[in-house]
């Protein structure tokens, strides 16, 4: 928890106390879950994975010799929402898209929601090249889920090598609005006040800006617009 939270400091400048008690509770889960698996030693377990692509963090992604599990709790939560499985089941279609390492084996997004109801989705999908559908798991049966896991998924031609895993390129392509807004995630209000254009050219180029919206909307045409560097009217 020490090492999330200075990555957390670090990156997102912000320590929250409800993000600390979330990591509490769902490091305790995955403990309570791996002690029962066998073979659990070889498994690899990587906390707050970035999706650069979406702008989030994936609470774990969990490496078998079998696949790759993608790993969202929702704590505090009392039920299993389609929302919750949108979001996780977007983490494993990302890296199937972009991740190298995720081209010859399983990847199956886990929606645990601790406090929800025993789930009804099932393990039953035994393709090996693909995206599962997503599981859902509560804290009593997440332990039987990864050991049906474990022992159901055929085994493939080759294992999965958890550091040749975290070596492999992965080259999310963002869009230009998520490149924007990943870009500026990290830029508080100083950055703004702080632009070097005065009141005049600012002017300008917002009605130029407004002058082509205008003009697309009449027209019904698609634009994008650029403004980079200085605003500078001449």
């Amino acid at each position: 928890m020490g090492v999330l939270a200075e990555a957390q400091m670090r990156h997102f400048r912000s320590n929250e106390v409800t993000q600390l008690r979330a990591w509490e509770q769902s490091l305790a889960l995955l403990r309570a879950a791996l002690v029962a698996q066998e073979d659990a030693g070889a498994w690899w377990l990587l906390l707050e994975f970035p999706m650069l692509r979406l702008g989030k963090r994936a609470d774990a992604i969990m490496l078998m010799p079998r696949a790759i599990l993608v790993l969202e709790f929702k704590i505090g939560a009392t039920h299993f929402t389609s929302a919750d499985r949108e979001q996780v089941d977007d983490y494993a279609l990302d890296l199937r898209d972009f991740h190298a390492g995720c081209r010859r084996h399983p990847i199956v997004p886990v929606l645990v929601v601790p406090n929800a109801p025993d789930p009804h989705s099932t393990t039953r999908n035994l393709a090996l090249e693909c995206v599962w559908n997503v599981i859902d798991a509560n804290a009593a049966t997440l332990p039987g889920m990864l050991n049906e896991l474990a022992t159901a998924i055929p085994v493939p031609a080759t294992a999965l090598d958890p550091r040749a895993w975290c070596e492999a390129p992965y080259r999310p392509v963002p869009t230009i609005v998520e490149a924007a807004c990943m870009l500026y995630a990290r830029h508080g209000v100083a950055e703004i006040k702080a632009a070097r254009a005065d009141a005049e050219n600012l002017s300008v180029t917002t009605e130029a800006i407004v002058a082509a919206v205008g003009e697309a909307r009449r027209d019904g045409l698609r634009v994008i617009l650029f403004v980079t560097g200085i605003p500078f009217h001449g």
